[in-house]
């Protein structure tokens, strides 16, 4: 389900928007919510940051009254989510530009100079998003997603070697084709994100489809990039009928 979002300081445009908004999802059934209504960036932008649910559609005006623009609050945003949805609907369509120069990749910029206009223009907005989220999804392969600060990165799950436990309590470090990754998550989470993550010892979450040979003896599996993950005993039959069914 797509998170919806609306900043806007003009309080009759912000019922106005969220209304189109409703109105729009009700009726064309979309499979959308509205997550955060505000006319304060630095709160939309902490929502995001802590209920990332990526990827979002978001509703901002440009010229808001504090010392954020949404121009500024929209760069915030898409550090979070890559692939969200940005709308820009206010007065100042000759700032226009800037959506470039700050390389936001807008899906549309509407000026409040029509309420018939905006109310059609933000009606084909939720439509797109959800056309292209479903496109999306079926174009693109799974990923796994870190969220790190103020980002979100993105790994594709045929990148994936395996996850182990860190040196610290939800420590977690990923090992990708080239890469090593540090975040906080715990292997359980992660084990139920998809099949093909199994858990093999209570210290390691092994990608299956990028398991190279496995050593019974040694109880060693060997991945794709040359490198080893172990597995339990009690977890050795189970893996091995796993590997037969890839």
């Amino acid at each position: 389900m797509l998170s919806v979002y609306i900043l806007e300081d003009d309080a009759m445009h912000r019922a106005s928007i969220e209304k189109i908004i409703r109105d729009t999802i009700m009726i064309e059934e979309l499979e959308m919510e509205l997550a955060c209504v505000s006319a304060n960036p630095v709160e939309v932008i902490e929502y995001v940051r802590m209920h990332p649910k990526p990827p979002g559609v978001y509703f901002f005006d440009v010229d808001l009254k504090t010392d954020m623009t949404g121009i500024a609050a929209a760069v915030h945003v898409r550090k979070m989510d890559e692939n969200g949805k940005i709308i820009f609907v206010t007065t100042r369509g000759e700032l226009s530009y800037l959506t470039f120069t700050h390389k936001i990749e807008a899906l549309d910029y509407i000026v409040k100079d029509n309420p018939d206009e905006i109310a059609r223009r933000i009606r084909e907005c939720l439509l797109l998003a959800q056309t292209r989220y479903y496109q999306e999804k079926r174009t693109s392969g799974a990923v796994f997603r870190i969220q790190e600060k103020e980002m979100l990165r993105s790994f594709p799950h045929e990148d994936i070697m395996f996850f182990e436990t860190g040196n610290e309590s939800h420590q977690i470090l990923l090992h990708t084709a080239n890469a090593h990754i540090y975040f906080s998550a715990s292997l359980s989470e992660i084990a139920m994100q998809s099949e093909q993550f199994f858990r093999c010892h209570k210290s390691y979450v092994v990608h299956l489809k990028n398991i190279v040979s496995y050593d019974k003896k040694e109880k060693k599996i060997t991945c794709k990039n040359g490198e080893h993950c172990y597995v339990s005993i009690r977890e050795q039959s189970r893996l091995l009928k796993a590997l037969r069914q890839q």
